[in-house]
């Protein structure tokens, strides 16, 4: 199905999308693939995803992924913890909202970007 326009700057959506697929090639399982879906939703959104298989976040972990230098314990890639919590910025300023969403018992981690459609 076709999707609804968004309003959105492309350049910073699109760094938003591109952080989450470069956290998920970095923290993700090896050979895995990675997902992008789109969808809209019946609460005036398009939900923007990244989904792949990786070490589940704990509620705790994912209630402050967004945090500026939150850094998940025992984690050991480059970074300085700022790539998510600028994505979290941008969602705000687009009014839009970002999220993480970890199916209880289940690898998979999706981190999503929700857009206003155009009304």
């Amino acid at each position: 199905a076709e999707l609804p326009d968004v309003l959105a700057e492309p350049l910073y959506a699109g760094r938003v999308i591109g952080n989450f697929i470069t956290n998920a090639c970095k923290y993700g399982q090896p050979g895995q693939p990675v997902r992008l879906r789109a969808q809209a939703r019946s609460d005036g959104y398009v939900r923007l995803s990244v989904v792949n298989r990786g070490r589940p976040l704990t509620d705790a972990e994912q209630a402050r992924i967004f945090e500026p230098f939150f850094r998940r314990p025992g984690e050991s890639a480059e970074g300085t913890g700022l790539g998510l919590a600028i994505c979290r910025e941008i969602g705000a300023r687009h009014g839009g909202r970002v999220g993480v969403y970890c199916p209880a018992g289940k690898d998979l981690v999706e981190f999503y970007l929700d857009l206003r459609t155009v009304v």
